[in-house]
């Protein structure tokens, strides 16, 4: 009897070149997909793997798909580096190393102007004390001049971290005033419950990630987090703490009782994330009222989980531009009539129902969407605890081009304003008005006439 041996040729893991290909997700925004294969027969060794972006930023992990914004144009010399270690004594064996150029064609622009914004935090130890630290967006080059504060308990600070105690419990609009030495202005008001310390101690965490061909990834960059406190019975939201997180983590400790939403948004400088990433509500959802509510009392478990899946916009070309502005009604913060700035404007394919992208109102209550292609869109502007009513806004060859879609912000809801009058009608213009009957809000569409007949 004979045996036939089949001779095993063993491959050092050091001559095994790692490799990875990449797909493009936007102009700017590379994923990477490491396809390295490993030889048969090597036990007892460890293979780990990072990569290196080529345009300066630090190292990272690279497991199986990573993705990153490059926001310039050129040419980088991307590398993945693969160490082979002993899984026995952990010493490093060899490294190798694999490189090839990718090429970026478009650019981001650098953000300009200015946006107040602040993070706050309480006192675990001594109740209605409360943290205040400036976390405005900044055009480079630039920098604060003067920070002021407004508790709206009668008192006032100066300074980019400010500490105050309030008297008693209740809700208090806080306002934060900045002015840059660019002579830039910018003002953020919150309402925040200040209430009593809980006896019992409770957290809420999570990982903030996005979804990419049907896997998650953590999102690592800059990320303000909400903890927002939901009052069904008055349909009242207050925030309660706000903070800064990176590494695609968060927590909040020291929780009152209550039901709880919580909130991720990109920091609006950071224009790798905020092109692409709308601010999401835990578990998943755009609206408030949409979002997971996580009870907490003395009966809850010690951590609450809240992970937050951020929503992602589309990438769009044509012709098609909406502005608008958003101006305060009655309220109980502002004057009436003046601009409020930095508000989300949701806008939503009305045929899909899908989100197409967000932007925030600029210091004069402004907001801007371009390079629309023709289509039905649907407006939203996104305030905590106030009622969403939609404008419709419908984009054509006849009509690529939609101004003054403004909205009214009141104590209770954000809605569209009401036209009063049709102004610079061309001659000759069919004027189409609809639904018929109409209850609460008509659509004016003027469009040339077909068959226009000669005076």
């Amino acid at each position: 009897m004979s045996t036939n041996i089949v001779p095993f040729t063993y491959v050092s893991p050091c001559n095994i070149i790692p490799n990875f290909t990449t797909t493009s997700q936007s102009p700017n925004l590379i994923s990477f997909q490491n396809t390295s294969v490993v030889s048969a027969g090597n036990t007892g060794v460890v293979y780990n793997y990072t990569l290196d972006y080529g345009d300066g930023s630090p190292l990272v992990p690279f497991y199986s798909t990573n993705s990153h914004f490059y926001p310039n144009t050129g040419t980088y010399n991307v590398c993945i580096n693969k160490s082979v270690m002993d899984s026995f004594t952990n010493n490093l064996i060899c490294t190798v190393s694999n490189c090839n150029n990718i090429t970026i064609s478009g650019s981001v622009p650098a953000y300009n102007g200015c946006e107040a914004n602040y993070t706050f935090n309480y006192d675990s130890a001594v109740n209605f004390t409360y943290t205040f630290d400036d976390n405005s967006s900044l055009e480079a080059n630039t920098s604060i001049s003067t920070s002021t504060w407004d508790f709206g308990d009668g008192t006032t600070g100066v300074g980019n971290i400010v500490f105050h105690t309030y008297n008693a419990a209740g809700t208090y609009d806080v306002c934060h005033t900045i002015t840059t030495t660019s002579a830039c202005t910018s003002t953020k008001c919150h309402s925040i419950e200040v209430s009593i310390l809980p006896s019992f101690t409770a957290s809420i965490r999570g990982n903030i990630s996005y979804n990419y061909l049907g896997a998650n990834y953590p999102t690592n960059n800059k990320m303000n987090v909400y903890l927002i406190k939901y009052d069904a019975v008055n349909s009242e939201l207050n925030l309660i703490q706000s903070q800064i997180f990176y590494n695609g983590f968060y927590y909040f400790d020291h929780i009152p009782v209550g039901n709880m939403l919580v909130k991720a948004a990109p920091d609006v400088s950071d224009v790798s994330m905020s092109s692409i990433i709308i601010p999401t509500y835990s578990t998943s959802s755009l609206l408030w009222n949409n979002a997971t509510t996580h009870t907490i009392n003395s009966a809850s478990p010690f951590i609450t989980i809240a992970n937050i899946n951020m929503q992602q916009g589309v990438f769009t070309s044509g012709t098609g531009l909406i502005t608008g502005s958003v101006i305060t009604g009655a309220n109980r913060m502002r004057g009436e009539g003046d601009p409020k700035n930095g508000l989300s404007i949701l806008l939503f394919n009305a045929s899909t129902n899908s989100i197409v992208n967000y932007t925030l109102t600029d210091a004069n209550g402004k907001f801007t969407f371009k390079n629309l292609p023709f289509g039905t869109y649907k407006i939203f502007v996104e305030e905590l605890g106030k009622a969403m009513v939609a404008r419709t806004v419908v984009l054509d060859a006849n009509n690529a081009t939609a101004t003054q879609m403004d909205f009214i912000s009141n104590t209770k809801e954000n809605h569209p304003t009401s036209a009063t009058s049709v102004n610079n009608v061309a001659k000759n213009n069919i004027i189409g008005v609809y639904p018929n009957p109409a209850k609460n809000i008509i659509q004016i569409k003027v469009a040339p006439c077909k068959n226009q007949i000669s005076n």
